[in-house]
């Protein structure tokens, strides 16, 4: 709802997920971010970034920056979500 206030976090927690840009997802983090979610009481964001060998690093870092700067500068007009702290 686009009328909605934002709802406040003291924070927000954002999640890479293992694997050094070689292996690894999101999906495979699913119980480490849940158990995040409880125990910080607050919202979660996983990142599935690129992938070496078939993306050349630094391309998988670029899409962990890129999704910490979308959640600073979007986060409260798209998700209704304002936050004190990443």
């Amino acid at each position: 709802n686009p009328d909605q206030d934002p709802v406040f976090f003291e924070k927000i927690y954002l999640h890479f997920h293992g694997g050094g840009f070689v292996f690894g997802s999101t999906r495979e983090s699913v119980p480490w971010i849940d158990r995040i979610a409880k125990d910080k009481q607050c919202p979660v964001f996983s990142v599935d970034y690129k992938l070496a060998p078939t993306y050349k690093f630094p391309l998988g870092l670029s899409d962990c920056w890129l999704a910490y700067l979308w959640l600073i500068k979007y986060a409260k007009r798209y998700l209704k979500i304002d936050f004190k702290q990443i």
